[in-house]
């Protein structure tokens, strides 16, 4: 991506560090290192937490500036080197780091390179290592012996050559990552892990004995991943430990053995893609705690509900001696069901009042004012690829946050402007939506709104309609073809825009009231255009900072389940 970056150098006479904290977040490791070390000294660079993501980038084009990083400050590394010759700098400057407390070597698009050399790390030392990173390297079992040490607490592994593990005693370990790795098992059964809390043993065709063997040892473990595994053991042994995530995504697990359950500890449950069919299981396992449910195409969800086929009857009475919501789901606060087969039936039955957050991809629950009903506390609703109806009832939701339609059919009268009002919505994405009239659109507490791909933002032609934005902070119309006057967003927060694809020019741009701009993404076309014009941008707009053609990402929703979709 291309970007026009404030020239730092203007800055060296200021020195209040807001203004140079505000520099520095914009400058890039691979483009403008040259101007951080214009800009700031060693130590300010420390104080930023700027060294470690440069480090690489030190070595490699400026190599003089090695002996100027202080070994005994610097608390953690992250970085690899795609040419050998460095190696050995780093080599003797990774042995006078006797502080060091994180190291982390992931890079997930250079998988397997030769990185490691056993006669370059086989005598480093580092005796306050907490967390190592080396998934995805060809770190051998030498090399990753010197690394260990006993205050070790952090140790990822996954995708490694390792097929044995040289250490057998992690007094202080608490979380192992050997995801797709061919540890032998008879290895790790001679290891201890009496502080082991999570383990991930993805890939892994019979991961039984390593469970059996932490059983054992009475590891106080709380997050087993589970995701593609092979599971032959009949005996449900996840009852014996107090977890709080499990993810058996992608495996063999059954209605039968999920049906005996019982792990009162239980927060955090997988299912997506394993051979769970009929949805019994969940109905009969004991799991009070449970408050995240990911259970995305299940094949046979809707069987729960065909009075008409008499494979369904068992499910039926089993409803019908059931409390509305089953034991396993009262405390249900997050849903991941993106499946064609959640209907708006299934929230009736199981009266998830307590549901915070619901995702529900190319579902069928169609109906907002009912689904408001029946959700009363909803904060997230992500209903993408899906059929909507009664948009304009949005404001039942009295607690929404975040709503994302994209890629959704909506179902409106075209001839009338869409009366969308949110008293609490602050993310809304509707990606994809063709036909979109937002004229009477009120949204007091709007912050991020992503409307890439619309076709019509507002049919109306009265100049003083405006969409009530006071505290939009970003707003992408990506690839609108349209014609829509800027003025109408009437947002004095507006931060980041992104234009790109679109046909807006300049003097759309300067008509914008956003004193706090900070980054616009526009039409390559105009680039040139732009550029000339740097300077009375900048005067509009004193807060940009960079002007890209490359589309952006969207932000992230906020949302606080881990690992929720």
């Amino acid at each position: 991506m291309q970007l026009t970056t404030v020239d730092p150098v203007y800055r060296q006479s200021q020195t209040d560090i807001n203004e140079r904290s505000l520099v520095v977040k914009i400058l890039t490791p691979d483009l403008t290192l040259n101007k951080l070390f214009r800009f700031l000294t060693l130590s300010e660079i420390f104080k930023f937490g700027r060294a470690c993501c440069h480090f690489q980038a030190i070595v490699v084009r400026y190599p003089e500036y090695i002996d100027r990083l202080d070994p005994e400050k610097i608390p953690q590394l992250a970085m690899i080197f795609e040419k050998s010759e460095y190696k050995a700098s780093f080599n003797q400057y990774l042995k006078r780091c006797k502080n060091l407390q994180k190291i982390d070597f992931v890079k997930d698009d250079l998988p397997f390179k030769n990185y490691f050399n056993d006669t370059l790390f086989i005598d480093v030392y580092c005796p306050h290592l907490q967390e190592l990173y080396l998934s995805r390297s060809d770190v051998t079992e030498k090399v990753l012996k010197s690394f260990c040490s006993t205050n070790l607490k952090v140790l990822h592994l996954k995708m490694t050559r390792l097929s044995n593990f040289p250490v057998s005693d992690f007094p202080q370990l608490s979380e192992l990552d050997i995801s797709y790795t061919p540890i032998e098992v008879d290895t790790l059964k001679l290891c201890k892990f009496p502080q082991l809390k999570k383990i991930a043993l993805r890939g892994f065709h019979h991961p039984e004995p390593i469970i059996n063997t932490l059983i054992c040892q009475d590891a106080p473990l709380q997050s087993l991943d589970l995701n593609n595994s092979n599971l032959t053991m009949e005996i449900i042994f996840f009852n014996s430990f107090k977890i709080t995530h499990l993810d058996l995504s992608f495996t063999n697990i059954t209605d039968d053995i999920l049906s005996q359950f019982d792990i009162p500890t239980l927060e955090f449950l997988n299912i997506n893609r394993s051979k769970i069919d009929k949805g019994s299981g969940i109905l009969k396992c004991k799991l009070p705690s449970l408050h995240t449910l990911s259970w995305e195409s299940i094949i046979g969800i809707d069987s729960l509900f065909q009075r008409s086929n008499s494979a369904s009857s068992d499910h039926l009475s089993l409803l019908s001696s059931t409390p509305a919501t089953p034991e396993s789901l009262r405390s249900i606060t997050a849903l991941n069901c993106n499946n064609r087969g959640f209907t708006q039936k299934i929230l009736t039955v199981f009266a998830f009042s307590t549901l915070l957050h619901l995702s529900a991809k190319s579902s069928k629950l169609t109906q907002l004012g009912e689904l408001a009903i029946h959700l009363p506390l909803l904060k997230t609703l992500i209903l993408s690829e899906g059929y909507i109806w009664g948009l304009d009832e949005l404001n039942r939701f009295k607690q929404l946050e975040t709503l994302v339609l994209d890629k959704c059919f909506l179902h409106w009268d075209e001839t009338k402007p869409l009366d969308l009002e949110s008293d609490s919505l602050a993310y809304l994405s509707m990606v994809g939506v063709h036909d979109l009239d937002l004229g009477r659109t009120r949204l007091p507490m709007a912050k991020i709104l992503n409307l890439t791909g619309i076709k019509v933002f507002t049919r109306t032609h009265d100049a003083n309609v405006s969409v009530t934005l006071p505290r939009l902070e970003y707003l992408s119309v990506s690839k609108y073809t349209g014609s829509l006057s800027l003025p109408i967003i009437q947002s004095s927060t507006l931060k980041t825009l992104d234009l790109s694809m679109t046909f807006f020019r300049l003097k759309d741009i300067l008509e914008l009231n956003a004193p706090l701009l900070t980054e616009i993404v526009i039409n390559s076309s105009f680039k040139k255009e732009w550029k000339k014009s740097e300077l009375e941008l900048k005067k509009r707009f004193p807060r940009l900072q960079k002007i890209g053609t490359e589309p952006l990402s969207p932000p992230p929703f906020p949302t606080v389940v881990e690992n929720w979709i």
